[in-house]
């Protein structure tokens, strides 16, 4: 059988001011995670300005480098549809 999902697209949240994510990054994270986990999708992409402090959350779950692709310049959901079109081709 093959994947469900061709990728998992996660939209970035401002972490908190310590740096760590909110509660509603850690949960956005954790599905894509366990989408992957349970194999129905080998990749998954961040997208947003704050994707860079979200991808040390996925690499600590296990997930490798190579499965994670990102985009750092959207500052907003119509941001994200922009620059995100390039994960879903």
């Amino acid at each position: 059988m093959g994947l469900k999902y061709d990728v998992v697209l996660v939209l970035s949240c401002k972490p908190n001011a310590d740096g760590t994510q909110t509660g509603y990054a850690k949960s956005r994270l954790e599905k894509a995670f366990q989408i992957y986990a349970v194999g129905e999708t080998n990749r998954i992409a961040l997208s947003g300005i704050d994707s860079d402090k979200m991808i040390g959350y996925l690499l600590e779950k296990g997930i490798i480098k190579e499965s994670i692709s990102m985009e750092n310049y959207s500052l907003n959901t119509v941001g994200n549809a922009l620059f995100s079109g390039r994960f879903l081709i």
